[in-house]
């Protein structure tokens, strides 16, 4: 009895890290390439075999649904962070640059949130979703005039969305895409600054 016990706590146990290295491999190619990645690519890259895939996910959409949960949880826990980093304007543009530049390398992130924004949320929902960290810190740098005042939460929302779609579009394995989105942040942020002066001097 004992000996079939352990057996089936052996089997539970390998099952279990099987369905981690699955989801693992999932995110990470996903990262990298995006929702075109196979099932059988996937397999390969976890050492598993792709029947066991299927008993985990029945199918491929099952298992891009849990890797957007696992960009959401890890998107929203690190830009929570920023509320806490010194200095209200390196806080609300170090939430805009990882915004945009986690959306410009990670293919997967880029595929999970098409529908905009607002679906960046903690799906445990334990944290604030990226709307009301976003809120929160372009409400400070207003209060210290760093940012326009007609600058509201729907039309930053909106403005971002366009960025991530541009950067969809460019290469961020060729150096000169990567410095046409930094030129684009640095565009954006000169747009929304309460003036040249007050931008100059947060900087």
């Amino acid at each position: 009895m004992e000996e079939c016990q352990a057996i089936e706590r052996k089997q539970r146990r390998d099952a279990e890290l099987n369905k981690q290295k699955i989801l693992a491999s999932a995110c990470n190619l996903f990262t990298e390439r995006g929702i075109d990645v196979s099932v059988n690519e996937i397999a390969k890259d976890a050492n598993i075999g792709v029947g066991t895939i299927y008993r985990n996910y029945p199918a491929k959409s099952d298992l891009f649904e849990a890797a957007k949960q696992t960009f959401q949880l890890q998107f929203i826990t690190n830009a929570q962070q920023y509320l806490n980093v010194e200095g209200d304007w390196e806080a609300f543009s170090g939430l805009i640059h990882y915004i945009l530049i986690n959306n410009f390398s990670n293919k997967g992130t880029f595929d999970a949130f098409q529908n905009g924004l607002c679906e960046f949320f903690d799906p445990e929902g334990d944290l604030l979703d990226l709307q009301n960290i976003l809120e929160i810190l372009l409400n400070r740098v207003q209060l210290k005039q760093l940012v326009r005042s007609d600058l509201d939460i729907h039309i930053l929302m909106a403005i971002l969305s366009g960025l991530i779609m541009m950067s969809a579009q460019l290469d961020k394995n060729k150096s000169k895409d990567s410095e046409i989105l930094e030129m684009a942040i640095k565009v954006f942020e000169r747009g929304i600054a309460f003036n040249s002066l007050d931008f100059k001097r947060s900087r």
